[in-house]
């Protein structure tokens, strides 16, 4: 299960490794909105995040400006790839097609 932070404050339990995984998911289904419907069911960008933080601690989720089926993803715990990903997110049939590529981070002044 995923650590969370409490309040903004690491909570007792809470691992930082001090480095990021990069991760750009790419849906196959619009996943910008996140939330619950009115009959409390996970819309799409929410049941992503929930299978994400099956299988990694993501600490961003970056919704693409320009797709909709798009999240660029940070994760803290390393030793995963993308096709570990991948193969957790795939096994929803809503996500049946999605992909997982490396990403990166650049930091422009």
């Amino acid at each position: 299960m995923a650590q969370v932070k409490v309040n903004g404050a690491v909570a007792a339990d809470q691992f930082l490794t001090g480095s990021l995984n990069w991760f750009i998911v790419d849906a196959g289904v619009d996943v910008s909105t996140f939330g619950y419907d009115v009959n409390g069911d996970a819309v799409p960008g929410e049941q992503l995040v929930e299978l994400l933080q099956d299988v990694v601690n993501a600490v961003i989720i970056e919704p693409s400006g320009t797709d909709a089926n798009v999240h660029f993803v940070a994760t803290e715990v390393e030793g995963h790839d993308p096709a570990d990903i991948e193969a957790v997110i795939n096994a929803s049939t809503t996500f049946s097609a999605a992909t997982v590529t490396p990403g990166t981070l650049s930091v422009v002044p």
